[in-house]
């Protein structure tokens, strides 16, 4: 195979390796997006390039996994429809494969140094290793609040509207009310932001704005405590 565009390659690790997957396990498959429906859950996952690739040197990816239920969806964000199609950005649960893998971050790599068969069979081996067992696990939303009860990571990647709304419709309101109180109280005393960029060289730049109230985050946990019925004191 040509080592000149390295998307040639991802590509047939798409074709060859990641759709057979899904599609023996019964997921569909928009663009880099499979979403399956199970009970009252959809299951997701998607595939994720690097902005830095060059097709040509290298080329990185990684693996975004998901959970999603419809009326979490309209009610963690306050949304007037669903989707037919959930994408990992639309779960309430959603992380990198890497987080059980690796317990951080990773990437997939493609570049003319590396096997190309050996990164295949990899993935081919973490997907019926690490996700299969994830999905054959988690597959109601009561699951749910198991999986955020064991993985302290993930009240990283679960923001506090998904965990209070998974927590109400679980069984566990005691948890779900206590979740809320507390993120208000928080979220009523002003917090720098910090953004960061990532140069392809290796260097970071940090920008630090003035600390501020989020006014948005604390108008949608308002709006969670009248829907829940749950009292806080302004």
């Amino acid at each position: 195979m040509p080592k000149d565009n390295l998307n040639t390659e991802f590509e047939q690790i798409m074709k060859d390796t990641i759709s057979p997957f899904f599609k023996g396990i019964g997921f569909k498959k928009k663009t880099l997006h499979y979403a399956k429906q199970i009970n009252d859950i959809i299951q997701v996952f998607n595939v994720q390039k690097s902005q830095w690739n060059s097709y040509h040197d290298d080329l990185s990816f990684t693996f975004n996994v998901g959970f999603y239920n419809d009326l979490l969806f309209l009610e963690s964000w306050d949304r007037k429809e669903t989707t037919d199609f959930p994408k990992h950005y639309d779960c309430q649960i959603q992380f990198r494969l890497g987080q059980f893998l690796h317990k951080t971050d990773y990437w997939y790599k493609l570049s003319p140094r590396i096997d190309f068969k050996k990164v295949s069979e990899s993935i081919e081996s973490d997907l019926n290793k690490y996700l299969l067992p994830l999905f054959d696990k988690y597959q109601t939303l009561d699951s749910l609040s198991e999986l955020i009860g064991k993985y302290n990571w993930i009240d990283n990647v679960i923001g506090p509207y998904n965990k209070i709304s998974i927590l109400w419709h679980t069984g566990h309101k005691d948890k779900a009310e206590k979740e809320l109180l507390d993120s208000y109280k928080k979220a009523l005393i002003p917090q720098s932001s910090i953004s960061v960029i990532n140069y392809p060289d290796g260097r970071k730049e940090e920008k630090k704005s003035k600390p501020l109230i989020n006014q948005s985050f604390v108008d949608n946990l308002e709006r969670l405590a009248k829907l829940y019925d749950i009292k806080i004191e302004k």
